[in-house]
């Protein structure tokens, strides 16, 4: 699926698919997917969340996050809450979850944990009105 551009009416029925497609074809026994944040990872979420059950085994999957706001992670504009509400709290227990921490060295500390880690199979990013990804603003 690299290098290809799809255009989609349903955009969260569509990620829906590409993670499962994803998952199911992965080469390791591990998924590792990288999540973000927004209105539209929101509804993706929640029809990743609708998948029939075993479609994805959530025990194999590191959970990443590819943006977060700095504040805590209970906060109502933390990414890390807005992808459990949406899907990780109905879908059982990941095999590890890494959220990413605020503060002064957070963002060194966390490039650092990723850096030591496996390959991402799954890297979701959302593009905001005015052109952002990742909470890198144009």
């Amino acid at each position: 699926m690299l290098g290809t551009v799809s255009i989609v009416d349903d955009v969260p029925s569509a990620f829906a698919a590409v993670l499962a497609s994803r998952f199911a074809a992965r080469v390791d026994a591990r998924f590792a997917i990288a999540f973000s944040g927004g209105g539209t990872a929101r509804e993706c979420y929640q029809a990743v969340a609708a998948l029939p059950s075993g479609t994805i085994e959530w025990p194999l999957v590191d959970s990443w996050w590819g943006d977060e706001r700095c504040v805590p992670l209970d906060d109502p504009a933390s990414n890390h809450l807005l992808t459990h509400e949406a899907l990780l709290d109905h879908v059982g227990p990941v095999g590890s979850d890494h959220p990413m921490m605020g503060g002064s060295d957070g963002a060194d500390a966390y490039d650092a944990l990723l850096a030591a880690a496996a390959p991402l199979d799954l890297v979701h990013l959302g593009l905001g009105p005015d052109g952002h990804t990742a909470s890198l603003f144009p």
